[in-house]
């Protein structure tokens, strides 16, 4: 027998702004409850985020790092939607497409996020993950239904 465990949000969240942001997903998305994680921009004009992994990863090759590239990749596209709609909160990611160019080693991330196309319930958007010198690491595009209340 299989059982999931639920996880329920520790409270209710009606907006969301780069103040609560990142304490939402840490508290809605438990894979990305260890991830240490910086907001430099967060507006309607893009979203760009700063990816800390473990120390010890760090120059290490990682079987679940593209994982973690695709979970930054969609939180920074997510943020990027709800700079537009802040109370679309079960808004959902449709499709994402990579093209990735350099994934060896683990290393601290840079995405920023802007969104190419945008209605009131459809957002397409780039996410570019760079490294901290500006190597680029992958060009990932996604699609976002956006949901309102």
């Amino acid at each position: 027998m299989v059982t999931l465990k639920k996880y329920e949000m520790t409270k209710a969240y009606q907006i969301i702004d780069e103040e609560n942001f990142l304490t939402f997903c840490k508290d809605t998305i438990p894979s990305l409850k260890d991830f240490k994680l910086k907001i430099n921009v967060f507006n309607e004009s893009g979203v760009e985020i700063e990816y800390f992994p473990k120390e010890h990863h760090i120059g290490k090759s990682d079987k679940a790092w593209t994982h973690a590239l695709f979970a930054i990749a969609d939180l920074v596209s997510y943020a990027c939607v709800l700079t537009r709609h802040p109370t679309a909160i079960p808004s959902v990611t449709t499709n994402m497409n990579a093209n990735f160019f350099n994934t060896t080693h683990v290393c601290n991330v840079r995405a920023n996020a802007k969104i190419q196309e945008h209605n009131e319930d459809f957002a397409h958007l780039t996410v570019d993950l760079v490294t901290f010198q500006g190597t680029p690491i992958a060009k990932i595009t996604c699609n976002y239904l956006v949901v309102l209340p």
